[in-house]
């Protein structure tokens, strides 16, 4: 539901490796779809619906919107994190995004 009221290009699997002030940063955004200048980021998780939300899973969908508006020159507006195992979907307001995803050690 949430794809098709996007609407866009849908590309899945999408692996990267980009640049983040001096730190490599790379990952796979399972789903990204494209409309127009616009982007959203679906990550698919196997933990339960209470656990979306976790601050590990809300930096990583942020390193993951950084990376796509640093390379495809997109604003990427919405973000979502599914669990399989509650068949829950939890967005991920662009306020809360987490820019400062990268920790003293370099990962995510």
């Amino acid at each position: 539901e949430i794809v098709r009221a996007f609407g866009g290009k849908q590309y899945r699997e999408q692996s990267f490796v980009v640049d983040m002030n001096g730190t490599l940063v790379q990952g796979i955004i399972d789903l990204l779809l494209i409309n127009g200048n616009d982007a959203l980021i679906l990550d698919y998780k196997l933990s339960g619906a209470r656990n979306l939300l976790s601050d590990k899973y809300v930096r990583q969908i942020g390193a993951y919107a950084a990376a796509a508006e640093k390379v495809l020159k997109v604003k990427v507006s919405e973000a979502v994190l599914y669990s399989f195992t509650s068949k829950e979907a939890k967005k991920v307001e662009r306020a809360d995004f987490r820019f400062d995803f990268i920790q003293n050690d370099g990962k995510i």
